[in-house]
């Protein structure tokens, strides 16, 4: 899937975070996006302009390392022909150069999406909108084919980035964890281990039950204004005493002894996707839920944080 950035979100960042702390998020959302099955664009006139702004502003070596930190990591359009430019603008209707210029880019490489903050700004262009504040359910976009050239606008500031490349994530993580494996020797999907492994303290007691297991796994919180990354360690125990299986979910810090960060939110979704039950972390060290299933019963754990979903897919 492909998506430009509008340039105006990137030197929103740069004005309200100052260029040190935002390119040092911008390392890192980079660094992310090389994994993801994202891939982003900016127009050149974008990044001229914003060489620009940076440089009247911080003075030209500044300018110059934000230019190469963008470089590496989005692709750059091709220089646009000016009169193609207003030609385009002409037959959708708008009569905005700059903004004609942006959705012309995007069309240029088949972009489904353009990200920006300033849905005001592509108004005359009737573009499709979706508020990525909203959370909202992304997956129909890796499947979307643009149509009449016209990009769908994603409305969201820098950070909505980490939204979206999770948003995807989410669908090609089809394979759900098997529980049921769980009690058959060392049978553990990659990335859950025991809870020593993992140096972190459960607040929960496993059940006093004779088949029960436990493991865990850590999870990277994608964040816009920290120099560093926060982690937590989503907690799985599970006991199977007769036909029905008991599943206690636990989210801590992935820092021991920790408090989670404010406003992350854990939810439990049934087999339609559906949010059956959800908690909220203010000011606690833990969040824990506990469910019932029958064998080959399916539900997913999700977590939110900012913008940031990432969601693990279960089979009892």
């Amino acid at each position: 899937m492909k998506a430009l950035v509008h340039y105006q979100n990137i030197l929103n960042s740069l004005f309200r975070f100052g260029n040190r702390q935002s390119l040092e998020h911008m390392d890192r959302l980079w660094e992310n996006l090389q994994t993801s099955g994202l891939d982003t664009y900016i127009s050149r006139r974008g990044l001229d302009t914003i060489w620009r702004e940076v440089s009247s502003q911080s003075g030209v070596d500044v300018a110059n390392r934000v230019k190469a930190s963008i470089e590496g990591a989005l692709g750059i359009c091709p220089l646009a022909n000016l009169q193609q430019v207003r030609d385009f603008a002409h037959r959708h209707g708008g009569n905005s150069y700059e903004e004609a210029l942006e959705i012309y880019s995007a069309s240029s490489i088949s972009a489904e999406c353009i990200i920006s903050s300033s849905p005001q700004s592509f108004s005359p262009f009737h573009l499709t909108e979706i508020s990525l504040s909203q959370n909202p359910d992304l997956s129909f976009l890796q499947d979307y084919r643009v149509p009449n050239s016209l990009p769908i606008l994603l409305v969201g500031d820098l950070s909505s980035i980490w939204f979206l490349v999770n948003s995807l994530e989410l669908k090609r993580n089809s394979t759900p964890v098997n529980l049921k494996q769980w009690f058959q020797g060392d049978r553990f999907e990659h990335g859950w281990y025991s809870i020593e492994e993992l140096n972190i303290e459960s607040c929960v007691k496993p059940a006093s039950r004779s088949r029960n297991v436990r493991r865990g796994k850590l999870i990277t919180l994608g964040r816009s204004n920290q120099k560093r990354l926060e982690s937590v360690a989503l907690i799985v125990a599970v006991s199977n005493p007769l036909k029905e299986f008991n599943v206690t979910i636990e989210l801590v810090s992935g820092k021991s002894g920790a408090i989670l960060p404010n406003f992350l939110r854990l939810e439990i979704l049934d087999a339609d996707g559906m949010c059956v039950e959800q908690d909220t972390a203010n000011h606690k060290s833990a969040i824990v839920m506990e469910i019932e299933g029958e064998e080959s019963e399916p539900f997913s754990v999700q977590i939110r944080y900012n913008g940031f979903v990432h969601q693990e897919r279960f089979s009892l």
